[in-house]
């Protein structure tokens, strides 16, 4: 994958002059209008709306855009996005071939690796790309933290007025998920803690059964041996 992007990047050098824009689309202007569209931001922060999805682009990234009537796929061959869903699609929404909700996404891909957060539920997903895989293999996915949710998001934003924002605006939810998953996670802990409760209870009865069983087996054969 880096030989691709290697080249990719190559090839961009060679077509944009000095006096060029920023950021390049390959072809020309192909933003939501041509399947497969290339887009590379050099050393500037870029957004556009593709099909109801309002896409951010920080410096230093390409992403291909593939579409078609059913489906929308982004494909992050370096550098960071964000997704956030402005109006409603019937069309699925994929990032890197990999369904994924619709909603707020941020993205990360560098080298082999993908990242993906979903904001809508505080998961960060990390996947294995492989070129000879057509959907990226995943690694993990855990609720993230406030210090990694933190460390993670505060790359998105343009200034420090927008990513405080941005955190005031999610720091209730994120809240509320950890909450909930501290609930649910605890419902399983007593669920499990009932099941080995359970488990140990019916063991033990066995023992204990299996005990009288063998005492009255021993009386029985004292009895024969030594009373008659």
């Amino acid at each position: 994958m880096r030989a691709v992007t290697g080249l990719i990047l190559l090839f961009f050098m060679l077509i944009v002059r000095p006096a060029s824009a920023q950021t390049v689309q390959v072809p020309e202007n192909c933003i939501d209008k041509v399947s497969p569209c290339l887009i590379h931001t050099q050393d500037t922060y870029f957004q556009f709306v593709h099909d109801g999805q309002l896409v951010k682009m920080l410096k230093d990234t390409i992403v291909k855009i593939t579409f078609d009537d059913q489906k929308n796929n982004f494909e992050v061959l370096e550098g960071r996005i964000s997704l956030n869903e402005q109006k409603k699609t019937l069309k699925s929404l994929h990032v890197n071939n990999k369904p994924v909700r619709t909603g707020q996404l941020q993205v990360y891909r560098q080298n082999g690796v993908l990242r993906i957060l979903d904001l809508n539920d505080f998961v960060l997903s990390d996947y294995s790309v492989n070129p000879g895989l057509q959907e990226p293999k995943l690694l993990k996915a855990d609720f993230i933290n406030k210090n990694d949710f933190v460390m993670f998001t505060k790359f998105y934003f343009q200034n420090i007025s927008q990513y405080k924002n941005f955190l005031s605006e999610k720091e209730k939810s994120w809240k509320s998920e950890f909450d909930r998953q501290n609930r649910s996670q605890t419902k399983v802990l007593l669920r499990t803690i009932a099941s080995e409760r359970e488990k140990a209870r019916i063991e033990a009865h066995k023992n204990s059964a299996k005990y009288i069983r063998e005492k009255k087996l021993r009386e029985s054969f004292f009895y024969r041996t030594f009373e008659r």
